[in-house]
């Protein structure tokens, strides 16, 4: 999120995407958001986006239902139960 925050700064201030991109990778480093992900949400800063946050993802949630995991949750209530 620090690094939409400077990102977003710098589309206020008018700078480009590749401007941005350079100063964050020499400040960052290696730490540093790959060049499609600071130019795109550059791009959504520049169109009109105010958060920071993620967006929230559509469809539904991954659920896993096995029989082994089953097993391992029964395994977990029953320890819990006794602690």
């Amino acid at each position: 999120m620090e690094q939409r925050a400077v990102i977003k700064f710098n589309a206020k201030l008018g700078k480009s995407a590749s401007e941005t991109f350079r100063s964050m990778q020499q400040f960052y480093g290696s730490q540093c958001l790959g060049r499609t992900a600071v130019f795109d949400c550059h791009k959504r800063f520049l169109e009109g986006r105010e958060t920071l946050e993620d967006d929230k993802k559509s469809g539904r949630s991954i659920l896993v239902r096995t029989p082994e995991m089953k097993k391992y949750m029964i395994l977990l209530q029953t320890i819990a139960m006794h602690l």
